[in-house]
């Protein structure tokens, strides 16, 4: 039971994520610019210094009360927060609640006003409460230790063996209260029987203490989007915006697949490995683009044209003396020259990649990834594997076997084209590769 649990509860979190993702491509798309947009740091969306979204999903579109937590825990986080933003939104599918809600109004409210409504939330967090979680039969204790007359400890005692009734020792305890200190030991007792109600009294105590210029400062730049659409509703949503018409797909149905399972699935996959994704506007169109090629004619990136001639600087030469492959081809005696042509083809095609990775983050999942491991790496494996021979020197065969691999032809995948330096770095990036295990020699 406890494990089924655990995967709904990794289920919902995965998909409030995915909604998180959601909402930074949909202010992404509407605004005009920004310089970087961050997702899960310091805030759920963040666009700049001048925009922060907490981001709330729930699929059954409750109600949003005045105590709920998704409001006080966001207003205590934008509290507590070092960074200040120009604009501070609460998103949420959630609706306000219908009766008598001091929130309901908020975005029409007046500074003064918003702070009277924090203010007039009531947590019933009063005497009668606390004696009633006091007289539950597990915290009788809490009481007994606390300074009460000789009389009130007696009835504790009789209403602990069920002889005293509960409302006349909740009576006697009005006109014998506890103190301030002793009611707070109990509000922190209270946290384990009544959580998100202790939680958002605590919230509000912390807020409400704040300086009031810092507290106004916050308030005002607060806004609430209530009842916003849920994850597939978003979806379809996003599948109209005029700006994911660089990407030519043929159909609704096109667009949706495209943003749920390529654009939110290749974002969620970078927050969830990384703790965040941060990326500048360009960056954000051009992987918008990266992961809709398969809907473009074939074409290849110039860059790879650029890099047919450069050569790595003596500097360069030496950071790459440790690596693998090249332990690997001294090994089975290649030539120098070979040993040299290897190394360029090897910092061409990384050199590339770091550059490419700069101008287009989904450029390395999305092509690179497949076509070193699915594309070359079996490539290599079945001409290893045809190419043994038992009765030659395992280094000799291992010689025959590099340079006829470097003759292999590979087709052009997606924007990588059929250059050698290209073909023969991405080889030397297989053997460096740990989770690939591919090595040049034969054991």
């Amino acid at each position: 039971m406890e494990n089924k649990k655990q995967k709904n509860d990794d289920k919902e979190g995965i998909r409030g994520v995915a909604y998180q993702c959601l909402v930074a491509v949909k202010y992404a798309l509407e605004l005009e610019h920004f310089n970087l947009l961050t997702i899960e740091h310091e805030g759920d969306v963040t666009f700049d210094s001048k925009l922060q979204i907490e981001v709330k999903h729930h699929a059954d579109k409750p109600s949003m009360g005045d105590k709920h937590e998704d409001f006080w825990k966001t207003l205590y986080n934008w509290c507590t927060q070092g960074k200040e933003y120009e604009q501070l939104i609460l998103y949420t599918t959630s609706h306000p609640s219908s009766r008598g809600s001091l929130l309901r109004d908020w975005n029409t409210l007046s500074i003064d006003r918003r702070l009277y409504a924090l203010k007039k939330v009531d947590f019933n967090y009063n005497l009668d409460s606390i004696h009633e979680y006091c007289l539950s039969a597990i915290n009788l204790s809490i009481l007994e230790n606390f300074n009460l007359d000789k009389q009130t400890l007696v009835l504790l005692k009789s209403y602990k063996n069920k002889v005293f009734s509960k409302d006349a020792l909740l009576k006697i305890l009005r006109e014998n209260p506890i103190s301030e200190e002793e009611q707070a030991v109990v509000l922190r007792e209270c946290k384990n029987t009544n959580t998100e109600a202790y939680r958002c009294y605590n919230y509000s105590r912390f807020v409400l203490s704040l300086e009031k210029e810092k507290l106004r400062s916050v308030v005002s730049k607060i806004q609430i989007k209530w009842n916003q659409p849920i994850d597939e509703e978003l979806v379809n949503e996003l599948a109209t915006s005029n700006r994911l018409r660089i990407i030519p797909c043929q159909s609704g149905n096109e667009y949706r697949k495209l943003i749920k399972e390529k654009l939110v699935g290749f974002i969620v996959s970078k927050v969830m490995g990384e703790d965040r994704w941060e990326v500048k506007d360009k960056q954000f169109y051009a992987t918008i683009q990266e992961i809709g090629k398969d809907y473009f004619q074939k074409n290849y990136d110039p860059l790879f044209d650029e890099y047919l001639n450069k050569k790595p600087g003596p500097a360069d030469y030496t950071l790459s003396e440790e690596k693998k492959f090249l332990a690997e081809l001294r090994q089975i005696e290649c030539d120098e020259d070979e040993v040299t042509d290897a190394l360029i083809d090897y910092w061409k095609t990384n050199t590339l990649l770091a550059e490419e990775d700069e101008k287009n983050p989904a450029f390395f999942n999305f092509e690179y990834k497949p076509y070193k491991n699915e594309v070359m790496h079996p490539k290599l494996i079945n001409k290893k594997r045809s190419m043994l021979n038992k009765r030659m020197d395992k280094n000799e065969n291992a010689l025959h076997f590099y340079r006829d691999a470097k003759c292999m032809s590979v087709p052009p995948f997606k924007s990588i084209p059929d250059y050698p330096y290209f073909i023969h770095g991405t080889m030397q990036n297989i053997v460096e590769d740990d989770e690939l295990n591919f090595s040049w020699l034969y054991e």
